[in-house]
């Protein structure tokens, strides 16, 4: 599986390629996690906050697909900036390739704490260190549970 590659504190985060439409370089620190732009409809989110990694700094914005089509599988529905979810993260640091079968679950325990539940799975890269694979219909859809709220 294709994924971008973040680091954070404690992990590397791994997006996969399939659910971005486009990366941009971006400087801007948000105080929130969520910001819903009511003129753009586009909904930012700062995965430092969201991770609680206020020490790393935004360097990319990532533009998801929309979600659309059958199954609720992502798709490319235009190629406006509008009606979009972006993460703003830390500095996209490579393209890489991770096995699927080296992929495990997250354990449940993890479950519990605050963001955990937004990863498909995880493995560990050549030096050891936790990476974790971001699920982004997880994601989009706890979004719009704390948009709702």
């Amino acid at each position: 599986m294709r994924v971008f590659i973040s680091s954070y504190r404690i992990f590397t985060l791994a997006i996969p390629i399939e659910y971005v439409s486009s990366i941009f370089t971006n400087a801007e620190n948000s105080e929130y996690k969520i910001i819903y732009n009511h003129e753009n409809k586009n909904t930012y989110v700062s995965l430092p906050k969201l991770f609680n990694c206020p020490q790393a700094a935004v360097r990319h914005g990532i533009v998801l697909k929309n979600i659309g089509g059958n199954n609720d599988k992502m798709s490319v529905m235009d190629d406006s900036l509008e009606n979009k979810t972006i993460l703003l993260g830390a500095a996209v640091e490579n393209e890489s390739e991770i096995n699927c079968e080296s992929i495990y679950p997250v354990p449940k325990t993890l479950n519990l704490m605050e963001f955990f539940f937004i990863f498909s799975g995880m493995t560990f890269n050549k030096s050891g260190d936790l990476v974790l694979l971001l699920d982004p219909n997880h994601l989009l859809n706890n979004i719009k549970k704390e948009l709702l709220a």
